[in-house]
């Protein structure tokens, strides 16, 4: 049988079929009502640029990378107690089950939350991915997996005198990734903006990782060209790019 691409025994067929997706991230995945939800939750309404879904529906139509990046961490902003992971986490997979996805693998970024926004500790974010991810489970019979990702740009930011580049969020990174494998975790990723922002000086954090079991899955090739996509594979060991 011939099908058109936009044929409805196509489109029933695609659904049914049971699935796996292997690059989502998790903050980028926030339903827009529950970004109101969360912005409410914390008296944020005011970071939103809009008080209403078909204004946030607008926002989330991305104009470029920059502009992806900005919603993101917006969004990761209203990502402040181990209840709103659980949330986020637990719709995820309700996501999933309409969708017949049974296994996903979602991208988390740790020192974003831990770090950056001081908001959690590595033990509250854990633990709401994890109480998320068993409601779901239980719920609607789909599985999670982690890849906790470092935010590449931050390696070349608040250099010391003569460093080329700061070790301490590969560091972080990797240290939460390891706490986090009972939980989940699996993946060992770089994210972020690739401009100015080489692969190469993270080849210690990954080799780490690695040896420790964990999967390298390197975003590349993204806002740079191949030079970047062979340093992800040759000095990161990538797994899989992204």
């Amino acid at each position: 049988m011939k099908y058109d691409t936009l044929s409805p025994d196509l489109k029933s067929f695609v659904h049914a079929m049971p699935k796996a997706e292997l690059h989502v991230h998790l903050e980028g995945a926030i339903q827009p009502q529950t970004v109101l939800e969360l912005a409410r939750r914390h008296d944020m309404m005011g970071a939103l640029p809009a008080a209403d879904l078909a204004g946030l529906r607008r926002w989330f139509t991305f104009t470029d990378f920059p502009h992806f990046v900005q919603i993101y961490i917006i969004i990761s902003r209203l990502l402040r107690t181990a209840a709103d992971f659980e949330l986020v986490v637990y719709e995820c997979g309700a996501d999933m089950a309409q969708q017949n996805i049974r296994y996903r693998e979602l991208t988390v970024s740790p020192t974003t939350h831990i770090d950056t926004q001081q908001k959690l500790s590595m033990a509250e974010l854990l633990a709401g991915l994890e109480a998320g991810r068993q409601r779901a489970r239980t719920d609607f019979g789909v599985e999670m997996r982690w890849t906790f990702d470092v935010v590449r740009e931050l390696g070349f930011r608040n250099l010391a005198a003569g460093q080329t580049y700061n070790p301490q969020a590969a560091l972080h990174t990797l240290e939460y990734a390891l706490a986090g494998r009972a939980v989940g975790v699996i993946g060992f990723g770089l994210g972020g903006y690739e401009v100015n922002a080489p692969p190469e000086p993270y080849a210690h954090a990954f080799a780490a990782a690695k040896e420790a079991g964990l999967l390298s899955v390197p975003h590349a090739g993204e806002t740079e060209g191949p030079a970047s996509i062979w340093g992800a594979i040759h000095a990161l060991g990538a797994d899989r790019i992204g």
